[in-house]
């Protein structure tokens, strides 16, 4: 749990989340800015979570010197499997 408290990602999920239902329980906030602001976090989230899926990609990338390897599937259709 302390390892979620110090992520960026996990704070901002927390904000939104609070914002979101702060306004559905009637703090007094602006609905508009209540808007943008969880629209922010979700953006946030998501764009973070696309650059994380590239930074571990890089470190793969690092640790095999020969480059990515490419897996040859091959199709066996009908006529093959049979004959």
């Amino acid at each position: 749990m302390r390892e979620q408290l110090k992520s960026k990602k996990f704070r901002v999920l927390i904000v939104g989340i609070v914002l979101a239902i702060g306004g559905k329980l009637g703090l007094n906030l602006d609905p508009i800015l209540i808007k943008y602001v969880v629209g922010l976090c979700m953006a946030y989230l998501v764009s973070q979570g696309i650059a994380d899926q590239g930074k571990e990609a890089a470190k793969i990338n690092a640790l095999n010197p020969k480059g990515p390897e490419q897996i040859s599937i091959q199709t066996v259709t009908k006529e093959q499997s049979n004959g």
